[in-house]
């Protein structure tokens, strides 16, 4: 499994990839919106802390829904409705920017193995 250093640095070039990726993008704060991003897709692990603190209400485990293509599109959609309410420069593009740093994370556990999930990953959820 990839660390989350390795998502990060993943994340921040595949977004830089992007045409048209401006100045303002590839700031600090771009960047640090690019790093939680690629990052986000491991939000599943606090859902298992949960799951173990509440069993039977709370069922989630490590590569689930969070990781699917289903979870980039929603979330890309929200950045998409974030910088449109915000009035950002080029809301598409920060859409487009971020949600391709969700995508590294999928793409980098999609060439990985864990002996906890060896299921893969879901991109096609649901």
């Amino acid at each position: 499994m990839p660390s989350p250093v390795a998502h990060s640095l993943a994340g921040v070039a595949f977004s830089r990839l992007q045409p048209g990726a401006k100045p303002s993008l590839l700031g600090w704060r771009g960047i640090l919106a690019t790093v939680i991003a690629a990052n986000l897709a491991d939000i599943d692990f606090a859902f298992e802390a949960l799951s173990r603190v509440f069993p039977g209400v709370i069922e989630a485990s490590h590569r689930e829904w969070t990781h699917s293509l289903m979870a980039a599109v929603v979330f890309a959609l929200g950045v998409l409705l974030f910088a449109w309410v915000r009035r950002l420069d080029r809301p598409l593009l920060w859409a487009l920017f971020l949600g391709c740093a969700y995508v590294s994370h999928l793409i980098l556990d999609i060439f990985t193995y864990t002996p906890r999930n060896p299921g893969g990953v879901p991109l096609f959820w649901p």
